[in-house]
């Protein structure tokens, strides 16, 4: 009977633990409908603990909270404000929800299509780089540098070929994607007038990579969420078939850059 009841205890604080877990810890500690977010969050995670992190607020009263799921390309935004309801955004490609709960904490949910960055022009999806193909990435187990950049922000453009050869030292595959916002023909202009030259000499012989590997431009909401599209060049890591929750932004020296990319790897074993 005793061991019954000390089950059923730590079966109750496990529970108390999670439900606790579920929320961001650093979010305000009392908000409107608390227990009912709490509710639905357990119901949306399944017993799985949500990774939490403080994104930009949308206003000076709302704290606004993001989490990756399992699935790559699907992620949650959670925002509490001082004043009004909390509300739940899902976003992935394939379709967005808001959910909302009323004055009386009354849950209602509205669907909405995926998250899209751009309108293609025909069924060419070679000239993308998009969820897809970053769950491939992972699902490969390639150890890869993903190399965020634009032309509008020139130090990512002058230098592209030295991280592309950093990268290849490493025996890292490099993956460029190319800023959203604009198009390739600005990207080949960008790159011409800054005199890149894109032959990389290799053990064997000097190699071109094609164009289309050159200017894939993203239609990732995974790259999106991870807030890769802030500032250029910004650098993400995948190993392991897993990729590292921080990202390089910025310029760095070679031995910064190594020394950086050298920690992240290690925390991916």
């Amino acid at each position: 009977m005793q061991k019954l009841l000390f089950m059923s205890f730590m079966l109750g604080l496990s529970l108390r633990s999670f439900g606790a877990d579920i929320l961001p810890k650093d979010s305000s500690q009392d908000f409107k409908c608390k227990a009912e977010v709490q509710k639905e969050l357990e119901k949306v995670f399944s017993g799985v603990s949500p990774d939490w992190e403080r994104t930009v607020d949308p206003s000076f009263d709302t704290q606004a909270f993001r989490t990756p799921t399992a699935k790559t390309g699907e992620w949650y935004e959670l925002q509490i404000s001082e004043k009004e309801t909390p509300k739940l955004f899902f976003y992935s490609s394939a379709k967005n929800s808001t959910s909302s709960w009323s004055k009386t904490c009354k849950l209602a949910t509205t669907k909405k299509p995926g998250l899209e960055f751009f309108k293609l022009t025909g069924n060419d999806k070679s000239e993308i780089y998009g969820d897809a193909d970053l769950a491939k990435l992972m699902a490969d187990k390639k150890t890869a540098m993903i190399y965020m950049w634009s032309p509008r922000m020139v130090y990512s453009v002058t230098e592209f070929t030295r991280m592309r050869a950093l990268a290849e030292k490493r025996k890292m595959e490099f993956v460029p994607v190319l800023d959203p916002m604009v198009d390739i023909k600005e990207a080949r202009a960008a790159m011409k007038k800054a005199g890149i030259d894109f032959q990389i000499k290799t053990a064997n012989s000097q190699r071109e990579p094609s164009s289309i590997a050159l200017y894939k431009r993203m239609n990732s909401v995974e790259l999106y969420m991870r807030n890769g599209t802030l500032h250029f060049p910004t650098v993400f890591v995948t190993a392991n078939g897993k990729m590292h929750s921080r990202r390089i932004i910025g310029v760095m020296t070679n031995d910064g850059m190594n020394a950086s990319l050298d920690e992240m790897m290690g925390e991916l074993k």
